[in-house]
């Protein structure tokens, strides 16, 4: 991240987990210059092909989808539930040492969410 410049890689993940069903689907990923700054997003197109090309996007998207799997899993254990639905706001920093400061689940109580494949 730190060669990319990137300080923060914000996603958002669309999701329907229950024990026949986990499905996961990243629908946004926004990468910042500065910590929780929204409005340093990078928008410039051809550095995002950069970053993509780099390699640096599918690393993310990897650890992300492990970090929510284990989200969802806890989530689901502590709420007692056998499907829950929603989207999550999650982030990585490149610096491990600073707090990750997620916003809370939008979760859906119908299950009306769809995910894709």
């Amino acid at each position: 991240m730190r060669q990319q410049a990137v300080k923060q890689a914000s996603f958002r993940i669309r999701f329907h987990w229950g024990e026949q069903s986990k499905k996961l689907k990243i629908t946004d990923i926004k990468y910042l210059r500065q910590y929780y700054r929204f409005d340093t997003a990078i928008d410039d197109q051809s550095i995002i092909e950069q970053i993509r090309a780099s390699g640096l996007e599918q690393e993310l998207r990897n650890e992300i989808l492990r970090r929510a799997k284990a989200n969802l899993a806890q989530r689901t254990h502590d709420l007692r539930s056998s499907q829950i639905c929603g989207t999550l706001y999650l982030n990585l920093l490149d610096d491990d040492v600073l707090p990750i400061l997620d916003e809370p689940p939008d979760l859906d109580d119908d299950c009306k969410i769809t995910c894709g494949q």
